[in-house]
């Protein structure tokens, strides 16, 4: 009898504690959506400050090797010997080695930071156009992520594409003065890696150019027209 009543007391127990934790769930759900607004305002933050750093050193590090270059052409236009023309083939593989360790380091980075603008610009879009019963201010809202969004993955694509077009067009007058030269520079000097198709890439995939650019424009386009159809 005592051991029934004691189950009896701990039926009773673990029943309540039950209901208690019922009824605590009860009230959760507002709770729960007021702390993932609370998170969610320094989350964002977050990632909009690293984009923009992230975007801002690519860009400067693009540019800087872009100066580099202008000056190296500058160099080989003038270069009135072999001898001379052979230290402007030093530095440009230089150039080169350093543009590559770059394009190594943050590929990664540089396409998850085009991926992540696509995927925020493609979500804000499709609401815009094909959600007739959001609010002015959250339509605002979305049309200045629009412009934000596209504007880091425009700057960063930009300086990449105008960078790769610099080391062509580097690499075109580079062939064109050897051609002076041909008989002692092409036996001297070991080009072939130096020469090797030297660019930069998102994590190696493709390299980054104005066609890139606008077929990422016209894939959230189509993708865009296509799941509005479907969702009508």
């Amino acid at each position: 009898m005592v051991e029934t009543g004691n189950f009896k007391f701990r039926a009773q127990k673990y029943f309540s504690k039950m209901k208690s934790t019922s009824e605590y769930f009860e009230i959760t759900p507002s709770n729960y959506f007021m702390i993932v607004e609370i998170f969610d305002v320094p989350f964002c933050f977050i990632v909009v400050v690293t984009q923009i750093l992230f975007v801002t050193f690519y860009s400067f590090t693009c540019r800087n090797i872009q100066i580099a270059l202008s000056y190296l052409r500058n160099q080989i236009y003038k270069a009135s010997s072999p001898e001379g023309l052979q230290k402007s083939i030093a530095v440009h593989e230089k150039i080169l080695r350093e543009m590559s360790i770059f394009d190594k380091h943050f590929s990664f980075s540089a396409f998850l930071s085009v991926l992540l603008t696509m995927t925020i610009i493609f979500r804000s879009s499709y609401k815009l156009a094909f959600q007739k019963d959001l609010l002015q201010n959250l339509k605002l809202n979305m049309i200045a992520s629009i412009i934000f969004y596209s504007s880091l993955q425009l700057t960063l694509m930009i300086s990449a594409s105008l960078t790769n077009e610099a080391v062509e067009e580097t690499r075109y007058v580079l062939q064109e003065s050897l051609k002076k030269y041909r008989i002692c520079v092409f036996e001297k000097l070991a080009l072939k890696d130096e020469m090797e198709d030297k660019k930069l890439t998102l994590w190696n995939i493709c390299v980054v150019s104005r066609s890139l650019i606008i077929s990422s424009i016209g894939t959230l386009l189509n993708y865009g027209i296509l799941l509005g159809t479907l969702g009508k």
